[in-house]
């Protein structure tokens, strides 16, 4: 998403899509993706840290955090104003 986000925005914007909340958006989709496999990085990170602590303990416990985000994702793409309060509030938009 980093490597295509430079060909990919351009057409966002020209969508009519809050480019703050695409980024919001692409920032959430990558960290979903940093913590499940096969591309998450981040178990294997925390296996490396604590080797005695198995890999399937680490994932089962990634589990509920995982559905929390797929939630949180859902939320804010079915209602973008939530990502956009901040930047209103501050008159950036």
């Amino acid at each position: 998403m980093i490597i295509t986000l430079p060909v990919v925005f351009p057409l966002i914007v020209g969508l009519g899509y809050n480019p703050i909340w695409w980024g919001v958006i692409n920032i959430m989709v990558i960290e979903i993706g940093q913590t499940t496999p096969p591309i998450g990085i981040v178990p294997f990170v925390l296996h490396g840290m604590s080797p005695d602590i198995p890999l399937k303990t680490i994932f089962s416990g990634i589990i509920p955090y995982f559905f929390a985000d797929l939630t949180r994702l859902a939320i804010v793409l079915s209602f973008p104003i939530l990502a956009l309060w901040l930047p209103k509030i501050l008159g950036m938009l």
